[in-house]
């Protein structure tokens, strides 16, 4: 089980909330940008790598000084705006079987990694299952600390991952804070191209009855928000959405931030903070 599973309720009890924006970011100035129009989670991954493509150290860290910065601007009188919360941190950590644990630095609270082509392993002391658990405890280990871990499940064909049900099972079983569906390729289609509507609800009604959390990405625009808002999952997770020509290799728009931000319900985006 690695350094205990003791972490602060708090994470778990913020991310229960419905309907909350989590947006990734590249760099410290995209950073920015979301820290200023505040939303619920900002993930930090590097998009050129893959759909959980890991950042490099140096990246984490320059976020995360933009993150302490905005948090100590908060304290002072003249900027502090208590209507918009400080936003947890997440990481993406890559895929499975490409990537190696890594020390995750204070300050980031939740982690994730993918499961590309474990489908293809057998269920077995070699399987996937195992990997991840002997993954998350070297990589707690490394981090004198214990984490949140965001399970996730890739639906589209090409990712040969585990099956959507696979991957909720384990996710109740080990008593993760999450489930996150995601498609993989980013060229195989959207969320509502591969799911029914009411077959996600009652995906996202399972999880939460067992105390996780459920985060809907793969390629949600302005157009699917809407049904995936109606769903109530914890999280609606975009890049693409708010990124200049919906490229999500290319740099965040405040413009497109708060269109998004708008449109989810517990929008925390406010007028008034944006330049």
């Amino acid at each position: 089980m690695g350094i205990g599973r003791q972490v602060a309720t708090t994470i778990r009890e913020r991310l229960a909330a419905k309907n909350q924006l989590l947006v990734s970011v590249k760099d410290a100035g995209e950073a920015r940008l979301v820290l200023e129009a505040g939303v619920a989670v900002l993930d930090i991954k590097d998009p050129a790598a893959g759909s959980l493509g890991r950042a490099s150290k140096s990246i984490w860290d320059d976020i995360l000084g933009v993150v302490r910065e905005d948090q100590a601007s908060r304290k002072s009188p003249i900027e502090s705006s208590p209507s918009i919360p400080v936003p947890l941190i997440s990481a993406a950590l890559g895929e499975l079987l490409e990537s190696k644990p890594v020390a995750i630095p204070a300050g980031i609270d939740i982690v994730k990694i993918g499961l590309a082509q474990c489908g293809d392993l057998a269920d077995n002391s070699a399987g996937w299952q195992d990997r991840w658990l002997a993954f998350r405890e070297e990589t707690e280990a490394l981090s004198c600390r214990p984490l949140e871990w965001i399970a996730v499940a890739y639906f589209d064909p090409p990712a040969h991952a585990p099956s959507l049900r696979e991957v909720a099972d384990f996710a109740i079983e080990n008593d993760l804070a999450g489930l996150l569906l995601d498609s993989h390729s980013k060229t195989g289609g959207t969320l509502f191209d591969h799911f029914q509507a009411e077959n996600l609800q009652r995906l996202i009604t399972e999880v939460q009855s067992q105390g996780l959390s459920l985060a809907l990405a793969g390629q949600l625009t302005t157009t699917t928000l809407a049904t995936a808002k109606s769903l109530n999952p914890n999280l609606l997770a975009v890049r693409s959405a708010v990124c200049r020509e919906g490229n999500r290799l290319l740099e965040i728009e405040m413009e497109r931030l708060h269109q998004i931000g708008k449109m989810s319900q517990q929008s925390q985006l406010t007028p008034g903070r944006c330049r």
